[in-house]
C-alpha cells in the first residue's frame, strides 16, 4: 500500500517491484484506489489489472531413447532467458545411473564426481532472449532403463535465489 497526495495537475509515477512466494500463481490482481475531493464532493475510482508471471527460464533436456551396451547416447540441453534483463545462471545437470561421460565428447562443463555420483556443472550468464545449448555424450555398459534425470538451473533475480527444472524426464534403454 501507498498513499500519494498530488497537487492539483500534476502527475507522479512509480516502479513497483513484486516479491513472490516461491510457488507463484499463473496471475495477480493488482488494484489501485484514487479518491479526491472536488466541486462536486469527494470522488473515488478504483481499477484492478491483471499482471500474469511468467518463468524467467525455459530448460530443455533431450536424449535418444535406445542405444546399445557401450555406444554413445547424445544428450542435448538449451536453456534461455525469457526475460528483459542478464541473469547469472548456475546449471547442475546429473548423469543418468549406470552412465559415464565418453571421453572423447566436448566437455560442456565441469565433470564432478563426488561418492561416483557424477554431474556436470556451468555456470554462465545469458542476456535477454538469449539461448545457449550444450551437447554432450555418455554410454553405458549395463543392460536396462534407465531415466535421465531432469537438468536443475539456479538464478539469482533481484537477490531471491530461482530454481527451474527441464519439463521432460526421457528414459534411455540400454540394449545389448
Amino acid at each position: 500500500p501507498e498513499n500519494i497526495a498530488l497537487d492539483k495537475g500534476s502527475k507522479k509515477s512509480f516502479e513497483l517491484q513484486f516479491r513472490f512466494p516461491e510457488k507463484i500463481k499463473e496471475n495477480y490482481n493488482i488494484t489501485a484506489n484514487v479518491s479526491w475531493e472536488g466541486n462536486s464532493g469527494k470522488y473515488f475510482l478504483s481499477k484492478v489489472v491483471e499482471i500474469t508471471v511468467s518463468e524467467p527460464l525455459e530448460i530443455y533436456k533431450n536424449t535418444g531413447s535406445e542405444v546399445f551396451v557401450g555406444n554413445p547416447a547424445y544428450v542435448t540441453i538449451s536453456v534461455k532467458n525469457i526475460q528483459e534483463r542478464p541473469v547469472n545462471i548456475s546449471l547442475i545437470d546429473l548423469l543418468p545411473a549406470t552412465f559415464t561421460m565418453i571421453n572423447n565428447s566436448e566437455p560442456v562443463a565441469s565433470v564432478l564426481d563426488l561418492d561416483s555420483l557424477s554431474y556436470l556443472s556451468q555456470d554462465f550468464v545469458l542476456a535477454p532472449e538469449e539461448m545457449k545449448t550444450f551437447s554432450y555424450s555418455i554410454k553405458s555398459e549395463q543392460l536396462g532403463a534407465n531415466r535421465v534425470p531432469q537438468i536443475h538451473a539456479y538464478a539469482d533475480l533481484c537477490g531471491q535465489l530461482y530454481k527451474e527444472c527441464s519439463d521432460s524426464e526421457n528414459i534411455i534403454t540400454v540394449y545389448n
